[in-house]
């Protein structure tokens, strides 16, 4: 912050009252100078707002009445094209495209690197590479899902399948349905349970998924 300029008055002793009262309205004015220097070098000392609009890629030739998307986003549209492996194409697709490339960067350093054991980039390491394995994984078959499966077979009752599905869905598994913790509809600051229902791979229209 700039310092602020300082002001010196030197008071004269001034008797009569037509000087004092002149003195006073010199000093107020002086006073409000002061004041309104400190305001500005304030407000100078405050970054510069900025739109986040970006114009260029604005098509300003279409009316926003008409087209507001186009209004918006036109120029944008014509120069970004859909890529080949996608039927659709915006911002929310190239930040998950750069997520998904920046996750992939860490995964192979942690798996071609050599890390303290139990470290997180140990246990990313050892997780892809298995991953990877298929000989392995080809060997292994369906033993590694025996003990899931002996859960479900274990199922007897509306009691033992509420209680599954609430195992799987703490796992993150799909289940009928779920339960979860959102914002409060009611009450936005507070947060509330939030019931949902989850699709399945129906094999007709017979089913609602």
């Amino acid at each position: 912050m700039k310092p602020y300029r300082r002001l010196t008055l030197t008071l004269l002793p001034l008797t009569p009252m037509k000087h004092t009262t002149k003195l006073l309205g010199i000093f107020l004015a002086a006073a409000a100078l002061v004041a309104m220097s400190a305001y500005h070098q304030r407000d100078d000392d405050k970054p510069a707002l900025r739109s986040g609009i970006i114009t260029q890629n604005m098509d300003l030739k279409v009316k926003p009445g008409d087209n507001f998307t186009a209004y918006v986003n036109g120029n944008w549209m014509k120069q970004t094209p859909i890529p080949a492996d996608k039927s659709t194409y915006g911002t929310g697709s190239m930040v998950r495209d750069q997520a998904e490339e920046n996750v992939k960067a860490i995964i192979e350093a942690s798996a071609s690197g050599k890390f303290a054991p139990g470290s997180e980039e140990q246990k990313i390491g050892d997780f892809y590479q298995a991953y990877l394995n298929r000989k392995v994984r080809d060997s292994l078959g369906l033993s590694p899902l025996k003990p899931e499966f002996r859960r479900i077979e274990a199922i007897a009752s509306y009691k033992d399948l509420a209680s599954y599905l609430a195992y799987a869905n703490k796992l993150g598994n799909l289940v009928p349905l779920t339960i979860g913790v959102n914002e409060d509809f009611k009450d936005p600051p507070g947060i509330c349970c939030l019931p949902g229902r989850e699709g399945s791979a129906c094999p007709n229209g017979n089913i609602i998924c």
